[in-house]
């Protein structure tokens, strides 16, 4: 994986972590729900849809015969991915609470209504997104 992309997936990982424990007047949760409920092991495509930037997509490539599964950038480039760094992201992306209930129409108070960054995980029972957006 090229440094940018893995710059690019830092700071959304760090991005996300700010968002989520950023205090102000919100609400808090009696207890934190995972923001996404998914298994890691059953993403099989991961895509990074950036406002001022390419989109970033990667897919787990099936494994050959005796090799172990791998990952695959496949947008903006053709290459092979991290398969340790996607698998940090996927697993740190499952470990994220929310723990402020924001209310209903909150979404363009906090950028939402044009996220920023959008995720967007692909499993075999469905999709999965979280819009990131502006600090507000």
């Amino acid at each position: 994986m090229r440094i940018g992309t893995t710059l690019v997936l830092a700071a959304l990982v760090g991005a996300l972590a700010l968002f989520l424990r950023r205090a102000g007047d919100d609400a808090p949760r009696a207890e934190p729900v995972p923001i996404l409920r998914f298994v890691p092991e059953a993403v099989r495509t991961l895509e990074i849809r950036r406002r001022d930037a390419e989109s970033i997509r990667i897919i787990r490539a099936d494994p050959q015969e005796g090799a172990a599964e791998s990952w695959r950038m496949t947008s903006p480039l053709d290459a092979p991915a991290d398969a340790a760094k996607v698998e940090a992201l996927l697993k740190k992306l499952a470990e994220e609470r929310q723990d402020l209930d924001l209310g209903e129409g909150a979404g363009v108070a906090h950028g939402l209504d044009a996220p920023a960054v959008e995720v967007l995980l692909g499993t075999a029972g469905g999709a999965l997104s979280l819009a990131l957006g502006d600090e507000a």
